[in-house]
């Protein structure tokens, strides 16, 4: 038995809140003031600038995913990130 009409609009809503496309970010930088690309405990890194400034494009919490280096002082060129956003 097929479902109500109404009971179809709200899966097919909720179905549409929960998608999100997945970004692909390719950087370069200057590591020089920071302490590598993952986050870490009150260091200044790559990854936990660029995600607060994903967070406040976004409104909500981001999470990004990149290979990462945690030695002090790396620079990049090229690096691709990958990020969740709806």
């Amino acid at each position: 038995m097929p479902l109500p009409r109404h009971r179809r609009a709200q899966l097919v809503t909720k179905w549409f809140h929960e998608v999100s496309m997945k970004y692909r970010i390719t950087l370069a930088y200057d590591g020089a003031d920071y302490f590598g690309w993952q986050t870490q405990g009150g260091q200044p890194t790559i990854q936990s600038v660029l995600t607060g400034a994903l967070e406040t494009l976004e409104g909500a919490p981001v999470t990004t995913h990149a290979a990462d280096d945690r030695r002090p002082e790396v620079h990049a060129e090229g690096q691709v990130v990958h990020s969740d956003c709806r």
